[in-house]
Order: structure tokens, then sequence, then C-alpha cells
């Protein structure tokens, strides 16, 4: 039974997808590859599905796009991408009062089953295009449909609804929509920090606040670090965002203010970082850097970039009491190396337990 288990183990870690898209996956020794169907059986959304940023034990294994709706008073139509990594129950719009019809998926007739009171249809892993029509005796309410899809862009009796009425339940609202709406210019704004976390590896956290108005829309920032010097880590976003292997980050904006935070670390030794905005149109010409040293590590200088009071930044709250540096395009943040390691360690310390046994007959002790 013991080596059933050591397979076991073996085989579930060799077969575990890479944390990033830059560290490839290992391989599987020929020996073990006949167990891989079997060991690998009932874990498929572990292997193939990405877990949650913020809580990793949560996978989410259907990426939606964008969601387009024509509606009138008689019915209309409906088309969605999905991006789906292991076989999954899709979500449709509508519900069982107005029932999609005609479904399609890629061109070919789809099964729509109602599931949980919603209409939904089967996905083997892949890319699809979803499409649907309705058919009304006059225009619901509301209309319901897939709670995580990013951007909705709704069409009122061939008008575009720039500002979508869409609640936390995944409601939206289409009475609310037939007003007349304001044009609003779509604009943007990026404020960027980073985070140096001088461990080892070197770790750097990306701040990014977006200032958005306008329509909701899908821009692409970046890239956000240099490919290949930095292995992203995770990625923190309320919006629907995804992060290309190029390091781009792509963003389905809506309205508002957002925080975004990406982790990376460096591949190898660190002497110096340079700040070179991205040519997006977008990214700001200056960010603000902290640092986080580590004495025990290493005890480094900083040189080249300017200090700044960080309590008179918009900094993140968190990060006001790490030193703060500004940075313009082309500078360099340079870490000069005074010591590594901790210069004065703790003594050496040595705790003993032990257990002293009296022998029945009282001639001695065992230890």
């Amino acid at each position: 039974m013991l080596p059933g288990r050591i397979i076991l183990i073996v085989l579930v870690l060799l077969s575990c997808p890479p944390p990033a898209p830059a560290i490839s996956s290992p391989s599987i020794p020929d020996l073990l590859l006949p167990w891989k169907d079997w060991v690998l059986h009932g874990y498929e959304e572990q292997v193939f599905c990405t877990p949650q940023a913020d809580n990793p034990a949560r996978l989410q294994c259907d990426w939606p796009s964008q969601l387009s709706l024509e509606l009138t008073d008689s019915g209309g139509s409906f088309t969605q991408s999905w991006l789906v990594q292991h076989e999954q129950w899709i979500r449709l719009p509508g519900d069982l009062e107005n029932w999609p019809e005609k479904v399609t998926v890629d061109e070919n007739p789809a099964l729509v089953i109602a599931r949980q009171g919603v209409p939904q249809v089967k996905l083997k892993p892949g890319e699809y295009t979803i499409k649907g029509d309705f058919s009304w005796v006059s225009m619901p309410e509301y209309l319901t449909v897939p709670r995580h899809s990013g951007i909705v862009a709704l069409s009122l009796d061939d008008r575009s609804i720039h500002f979508p009425e869409l609640d936390e339940q995944g409601r939206i609202w289409l009475q609310a929509d037939k007003q007349k709406e304001e044009k609003v210019e779509n604009r943007l704004a990026v404020k960027s920090f980073r985070l140096i976390d001088d461990r080892i590896p070197l770790k750097m956290d990306i701040f990014l606040q977006l200032d958005v108005s306008g329509t909701p829309r899908e821009i692409t920032l970046g890239p956000v670090f240099p490919v290949g010097r930095f292995i992203p880590l995770s990625l923190n976003s309320f919006l629907p965002a995804r992060l290309e292997q190029d390091g781009r980050l792509r963003v389905q904006v809506r309205p508002g203010q957002w925080n975004l935070t990406l982790t990376a670390r460096h591949v190898g030794q660190v002497s110096s970082l340079q700040f070179r905005p991205p040519e997006d149109g977008h990214w700001p010409g200056e960010e603000i850097w902290v640092f986080n040293s580590h004495p025990d590590l290493r005890v480094v200088e900083i040189e080249g970039v300017p200090a700044i009071d960080p309590l008179q930044t918009s900094l993140p709250p968190q990060w006001q009491k790490y030193p703060a540096y500004r940075l313009l395009a082309g500078e360099t943040m340079q870490f000069k190396e005074i010591k590594r390691g901790d210069p004065q360690p703790a003594p050496d310390q040595l705790s003993m337990n032990r257990s002293i046994w009296l022998r029945f007959d009282g001639s001695g002790y065992t230890l």
C-alpha cells in the first residue's frame, strides 16, 4: 500500500500546472505515465482551472467575454464568447419566464437545460461563441445574465445604452434604461505605485489606480513589468482582468475608481531597477516607489533617485510607512550593497528536554 501512496503523491505533484505562464510544467517519467489518468481522476479542476487571487481554494473554470444584447419590444438576441478550462455548465442570459431560443454554440444547435432555475449548456474545455434569441409579447422589466460577465453591451430598439443598470443579482434592468442618456466621453486616468520588497528573491507589488469615465470597455495596459526578468505571482482585481504572456494587462473597465494589485518576483540577483513607462497611451510619466528592506538578508543604500515624504503622496495607506522615492521615465533605482546576511546574528541556543525513568527495583535510571 505504501508504494501506491508514493506513486500517487509523485504524480499529483508532477501533474500540477505552474503558478505562472513563464514556468513550464515538469515532465512525467515514462514509468509513471500509465498512472496519470488514474491519479488525476477527480482532480481535473485543480489541474486545469485558475485559483482566485483572494481565495486560492476557489477555482475559476469559465471566463466570459463581453455579453452583447440587442433587444426590442418583441424580442432580441444575445452573443457571448467563453473560455472554458474544464467541462462546465455555462449560464445563459434569461430565466424560466424569458427562455433563450435557437441557441447555438459555434453555429451548431445546443441543448439548453434548466438547472437551478436558469438556462445552461454544458461545454467541454475550449473557446466558444454562444448565440441565441428571445421572444416576448412586451419587453420585461429586467433580464438575468451571468453575474461574472465583465462588460454588457446593451442595445434597446437600435439605441445603444452606455450605462446598463446591472445589479449584484445579475439582473440587467431594461425599463430603466429606455430613458434617454447623456453622451459621456471615454476617459481613463492611471496612477501607478510600486513596492520593492528586498527579499530573496526580490518581489515587486504594482498598485494601479484607475479612474474611468464613459462607456464600459476593454483596455490594455503595459507591459507592466519586463518579461524575462520578472515572473508574475498573483493578480488581485475587482474588475475582470487578465495578464497576457507578453506582460500586458487586459482589463474590462466600467465607470468608477478601481484598484488593481499585481505581484511579481525577480529572476536572479538585483543591483538596479529602471523605470520604463509602457507606451500604451495611458501610463503615467512618473511613479512613486517604496522600498521594504530586510537587514537580516542584506543591507543596501538607495542611490540614483530622490527621496520624498510618503505622507505627502497618494500611496496606499499600508505603504506609507516605507521610504518613498520618485522616479521619472528612464531613471534607475540603484541598490548599493553594504553587507549580506545579518551582521550581528543572535547567539546560538540549545534547549534539551529529557525524560528519566526510575527502574522498578531502584537500581538505576533509563533516559
